[in-house]
């Protein structure tokens, strides 16, 4: 069974900087239900752009929680 969660992401260039040093790994944020999520911030790599990471995003989990994929949805 798959679980996706929705989250409205804002990180700008010099947050995604700490990512690229290596002094941040993972994303903690909280899905449109008020769930708090944890992800690996390596999955946004596609959605990067010179400003940072913006827009709402629907993420795939199976049952272990592991990720599946990711997609900008807005």
């Amino acid at each position: 069974m798959y679980r996706t969660v929705t989250v409205y992401l804002n990180i700008n260039q010099d947050d995604l900087l700490l990512y690229y040093e290596g002094a941040v790994s993972e994303v903690i944020t909280r899905d449109s239900n008020g769930l708090k999520i944890q992800f690996p911030i390596s999955i946004l790599r596609p959605f990067v752009l010179h400003g940072g990471v913006r827009g709402r995003f629907e993420i795939c989990f199976d049952s272990a929680n592991k990720f599946i994929d990711i997609k900008r949805v807005s």
